[in-house]
């Protein structure tokens, strides 16, 4: 029932020219475990054997077309038989750790094996990469640095996609930096991140740009010359004691905020957009610090124009209304 489901979806919307598409199980540990999926060889932890078994019988009604699973939670581990060559894999790197110094470490040793084993039965392999803190998409997250080492290490290993997971819809600060540099290193990984953020503000920011990327860099610099680790899921202790230092991000705020009422319109709008999600941010931090109440008042009533930001409605990935928030923050 569920071939015929995605065989008809797929003649329907892409017909039998060329397309890359992705089939994986729901974001859970469940795998099937009926008697005909358990003849395949499933078990009740790994959902590898049917899947595959799917994805080779539409990748032989769909030759043009390439199909992907995905290495991950119910699929670790690779099917006891080749692929066909338009079936590929994308692995989740989740386990290397979101830091430049990431080489020598055991999850990158564990990334590396489940690659080679995945290497010895597809021949089209893809990476499931991450660039967000996905309990707090409104702190910025100094990732550049990081991912461009972890694309020269995909780009040895002979991975030829790579698929960004960010913040989704949601909006999330410096989204639109990471989107441009990011883009830039996935054709050619060594170009220079600095640069490449003193362009994107100042075409931007115009008058706010060195602020803005003086301080961005500041961030990036500090985990990669100190070699801090980034969380996947953390909260604002983890940041701060990763990167982030409350009196610096107070200031740079303020300030970021006294000058953005000297911008023309159009920046003044990038800005209060920015400054608006930031107060997330400011909140967080001095609840860490126990500031006084008052302060955070009125950060609360800065956040509360949250709605006039565009796609601003959520801070985290699950459970992250801002809404409900502002609720429990009063």
């Amino acid at each position: 029932s569920l071939y015929n489901i995605i065989d008809n979806y797929i003649n329907n919307q892409f017909g039998k020219s060329g397309e890359r598409i992705t089939i994986m199980p729901n974001d859970n540990m469940i795998a099937c475990t009926c008697s005909r999926c358990k003849a395949m060889g499933n078990t009740d932890k790994n959902a590898t054997p049917a899947v595959a078994a799917l994805l080779t019988r539409l990748a032989r009604k769909y030759p043009k077309h390439q199909f992907f699973m995905t290495a991950y939670n119910t699929n670790l581990e690779p099917p006891a038989k080749n692929l066909p060559d338009n079936v590929g894999v994308m692995l989740s790197t989740f386990d290397i750790p979101m830091q430049c110094n990431f080489r020598n470490s055991k999850g990158l040793h564990t990334f590396q094996k489940r690659l080679n084993a995945w290497k010895s039965v597809a021949t089209l392999m893809y990476v499931w990469e991450y660039s967000q803190n996905f309990d707090d998409y409104l702190t910025p997250y100094p990732c550049l640095y990081i991912l461009q080492e972890r694309f020269r290490y995909y780009k040895e290993e002979g991975i030829k996609g790579i698929s960004i997971n960010g913040s989704g819809d949601d909006y999330s600060t410096f989204d639109e930096l990471h989107t441009y540099i990011l883009s830039a290193l996935l054709v050619n990984p060594n170009v220079s991140v600095e640069d490449l953020t003193n362009k994107f503000c100042k075409q931007h920011y115009p008058l706010c740009h060195n602020m803005i990327a003086e301080y961005y860099l500041s961030l990036e610099n500090k985990v990669k010359n100190e070699n801090r680790q980034l969380p996947y899921y953390g909260t604002m202790q983890d940041n701060s004691d990763s990167y982030l230092n409350t009196e610096e991000f107070e200031a740079f705020w303020t300030t970021l905020d006294k000058e953005s009422k000297k911008a023309d319109a159009d920046e003044r709008k990038q800005l209060s957009y920015m400054l608006t999600a930031m107060c997330y941010s400011r909140l967080e931090l001095l609840k860490l610090k126990k500031i006084e109440a008052e302060k955070r008042a009125d950060i609360i009533d800065i956040l509360k124009n949250y709605k006039s930001v565009p796609h601003l409605l959520n801070y985290k990935e699950t459970n992250g209304s801002l809404e409900e928030y502002l609720k429990k923050n009063k």
